[in-house]
């Protein structure tokens, strides 16, 4: 089983990847305009964990 933690950015995402059966853990850091991103998750298996992180906006930011 993969489990997948997601940094998301503007131009890219940070992934750290972990395979619980064999323990390895990688890191990628993912493009989206090459379309990296998309190729990497389809690639993955049914069954992979993926947690994307959640923010809001920064207190005090100004409204657009």
């Amino acid at each position: 089983m993969l489990i997948i933690g997601c940094d998301l950015h503007t131009r890219y995402q940070q992934i750290a990847m972990l395979d619980k059966e064999t323990g390895e853990v990688v890191e990628h850091r993912l493009e989206h305009e090459s379309g990296e991103t998309r190729a990497f998750y389809a690639s993955l298996p049914c069954g992979a964990v993926v947690g994307i992180e959640a923010t809001t906006r920064p207190t005090g930011s100004n409204e657009c």
